[in-house]
């Protein structure tokens, strides 16, 4: 039986390992951590898990302010965005969201792409539904002009091709 220090440095070691093999996707080895700590170390595992999960959604939050509201940032939020700002994930991170700089950045008017989010879900449902409608009503006509005796069969398909 290995002591609880053993265990945490033995979890740790073969995280590194999966995150650190090429054949594997970082998702996997996210999926592999979690499993070992949990499974090896319940209270401790979720603990962990707590704590990362809490740190991303902080250092989100601290990048997405800007983008959010107008309103001014916590001081503790601008002391984690200095910070998460210092790391080559919290630079890449905040160019993709357009915060490098605060002094332009406008917050997006959430009612706004809610709006347009429902506008285009509305147009691609009215759309789907005329195609289904128009592809029911050909087979329809197709089934029909098949029962029909072959003479009227051949007027109609010389009717059409004309």
């Amino acid at each position: 039986m290995l002591s609880p220090l053993s265990e945490i440095l033995t979890s740790l070691g073969i995280c590194i390992n999966f995150f650190y093999k090429k054949d594997k996707g970082i998702f996997d080895s996210i999926k592999t951590m979690v499993e070992i700590l949990l499974r090896g170390m319940p209270f401790l595992g979720k603990f962990i898990l707590t704590f990362l999960t809490s740190a991303v959604v902080v250092s989100g939050a601290s990048l997405a302010w800007p983008k959010l509201t107008s309103a001014p940032m916590p001081e503790l939020l601008e002391k984690v965005r200095e910070f998460v700002l210092q790391t080559d994930a919290g630079k890449q991170t905040a160019e993709t969201l357009g915060v490098t700089d605060l002094q332009g950045v406008e917050p997006v008017n959430i009612s706004s792409v809610a709006g347009t989010v429902v506008s285009n879900v509305v147009t691609s449902a009215s759309e789907k539904v005329q195609e289904t409608a128009t592809k029911e009503i050909i087979i329809q006509v197709v089934k029909k002009i098949e029962t029909l005796d072959p003479g009227s069969q051949d007027a109609i398909k010389e009717a059409i091709c004309k």
